[in-house]
């Protein structure tokens, strides 16, 4: 019975071990199998790229339909689908209107808005008003855009200084389109008053208004859906625009738009592929912000842009201008916010010119700002009304604000 015992003893303990045994063994495979995880989690996270996004994100865009609406739906698309942000966008058909999301706090920023930051910026044209004045904004990402003189083929206009006496249009509530022409005469040394002025209502009829005679030259850009028909129909050419790498006609055209270089391309209506033409380039068609928006939201934002450049790239014809080597850092007009010129740094794009460059244009601001604090006061004192306000608060900003140089 003793030896009976001792064997059943010598039975419990092995039956024992081998259960301690492969308790430790499925507790090591649940280490691995742990670890495994962990390492998957962040080869995951690494394969999102870099870009830290909220979880939203909201941007004022130009309406639904335009070339830049287009545009940034494919990229919403993409980044929504790499980063799991949600973006909302809010169209608008107005500078005016596209800025009020941004001035009251329901966008974060503008996705891709135009030449009201600069008139914002300013405090000139609609934001001429005791409801606005200067605004605090910056460009995030300038992007390089086109913009020319049209006229048909036959015409006796070659170069600038040719439009003397030309009818040349002014776009009604336009005046982003309206400061680039005024700007182009300017590099000739000529103004609005040097050529017949025609009232225009509408933007994209140029092109068939100078086919049927109406006016002798359209100013728009070659990407226009109506300069391509125009051409197919009626023959039509971009003017000869060279004059703009003349350094003085520039300086000329920046007196009044500070935003032309001196560009070629070969994209759009009345251009032929491989064949590229001057034409004015300017870089106010862009992603802006206030200067208070979080600098780490602009510059994951442009992050973002540059890492998924390769996805949403062939979306449009036109995608090619939100690559980071097409991209203008250069402030003109408008500073570039903080979160950008740290984007623009990494990029090995900043430099020391450009910096100064930008610090004087912040210093424009502060004195637009103060030159507005002491208008509005002066012109309650003297209780003008809105009309008297626009026209006394611009004869007053050219005395108390100084140029850039």
């Amino acid at each position: 019975m003793k030896g009976d015992k001792s064997m059943n003893n010598k039975r419990l303990f092995i039956l024992l071990g081998l259960l301690i045994l492969s308790i430790l063994m499925l507790a090591g495979c649940g280490e691995d199998t742990g670890g495994d995880t962990e390492e998957q989690s962040d080869a995951d996270s690494d394969s999102a790229g870099e870009a830290d996004l909220p979880e939203e994100i909201t941007m004022s865009t130009y309406d639904v339909g335009s070339g830049g609406y287009t545009q940034l739906s494919a990229i919403s698309d993409t980044i929504m689908s790499e980063y799991g942000t949600q973006i909302h966008m809010i169209p608008n058909d107005s500078g005016l209107a596209r800025l009020e999301p941004l001035r009251d706090g329901n966008a974060d920023f503008g996705g891709r808005v135009a030449d009201e930051v600069y008139f914002a910026f300013e405090g000139i044209e609609e934001f001429a008003t005791p409801e606005w004045g200067p605004q605090d904004l910056q460009y995030m990402y300038p992007i390089l855009n086109h913009f020319g003189l049209l006229v048909l083929d036959d015409s006796e206009y070659e170069t600038f200084d040719d439009l003397e006496g030309a009818r040349v249009p002014h776009i009604i509530g336009n005046p982003s389109v309206n400061i680039k022409i005024v700007g182009l005469l300017a590099a000739a040394g000529l103004t609005m008053d040097d050529v017949e002025v025609v009232e225009v209502t509408s933007y994209t009829d140029q092109p068939e208004m100078v086919a049927q005679g109406e006016i002798d030259v359209a100013g728009i850009v070659p990407s226009a859906a109506t300069v391509q028909e125009a051409d197919e129909l009626h023959g039509m050419r971009w003017m000869d625009h060279s004059i703009l790498e003349d350094d003085e006609a520039l300086e000329a055209l920046h007196e009044i738009y500070p935003f032309g270089v001196a560009d070629e391309t070969d994209i759009g209506g009345a251009l032929t592929e491989g064949e590229p033409e001057h034409l004015l380039g300017y870089t106010s068609y862009a992603p802006a912000a206030y200067s208070d928006t979080d600098p780490d939201l602009v510059y994951n934002w442009l992050v973002a842009l540059d890492e998924t450049f390769d996805d949403y790239s062939q979306a449009t014809a036109d995608m090619f201008v939100w690559d980071v080597e097409e991209s203008q850092p250069e402030p003109l007009g408008v500073p570039i916010h903080e979160g950008g010129v740290r984007f623009f740094e990494e990029q090995g794009m900043w430099n020391e010119e450009y910096e100064e460059q930008n610090n004087q244009l912040i210093e424009r601001q502060e004195q637009l700002q103060e030159a507005w604090d002491v208008v509005t006061e002066e012109a309650e004192e003297q209780g003008l009304s809105d009309d008297e306000f626009t026209e006394y608060w611009l004869e007053r900003k050219e005395e108390l604000v100084d140029d850039v140089e």
